[in-house]
């Protein structure tokens, strides 16, 4: 017997603004080479960096454009997620996510996005957003594709080339 589900349907996380207290988990995901691989930051080399986005993002938060971490239902978090404003390209607001290596390929990511379109269109009332994704970065291309995101254009970012997929929310509340 096949089922027909998808298991993003049964995935249940939330997202909460960045503590303090998450020095330690944000300092363990910016220092792991696979979740750091693509995102065109280098790995962390000291916790102080962990305290710096903290501080960063509690004030970014004051705007609605932050990022946040990402939970699971018992409070255990395994990600990072949300809004950012880039001064160096113009358009939409960018979405990014990263999660713990060991929950990759659960439906979390997807799970996430969903989440952030909600925030986007009912809370920040956004029309549209956009992702930015590394050319190998098969596996967020694909989840951003099975969220509705198309590709948009290629850009050259610190002599790389990147995508840049995009979403018209609007059109997804029909």
């Amino acid at each position: 017997m096949s089922s027909n589900f998808n298991n993003a349907d049964f995935v249940s996380l939330f997202l909460r603004l960045p503590r303090y207290e998450d020095l330690n988990f944000l300092f363990l995901l910016h220092t792991d080479e696979r979740v750091m691989r693509y995102t065109g930051e280098l790995c962390w080399t000291n916790i102080e960096e962990s305290e710096e986005l903290i501080t960063n993002e509690i004030k970014e938060c004051s705007t609605g454009i932050c990022r946040y971490v990402v939970c699971l239902p018992n409070g255990i978090p395994i990600g990072f997620a949300g809004f950012r404003k880039w001064n160096f390209m113009p358009g939409p607001i960018d979405i990014s996510f990263r999660f713990r290596y060991e929950y990759w390929n659960m439906g979390y990511a997807s799970k996430c996005i969903e989440l952030l379109k909600q925030i986007a269109l009912q809370s920040l009332q956004l029309n549209a957003l956009r992702a930015q994704v590394h050319p190998q970065n098969t596996y967020s291309i694909r989840v951003l594709e099975k969220c509705g995101f198309n590709f948009s254009h290629t850009f050259k970012w610190e002599s790389q080339i990147w995508l840049a997929y995009q979403i018209m929310l609007a059109e997804q509340e029909r």
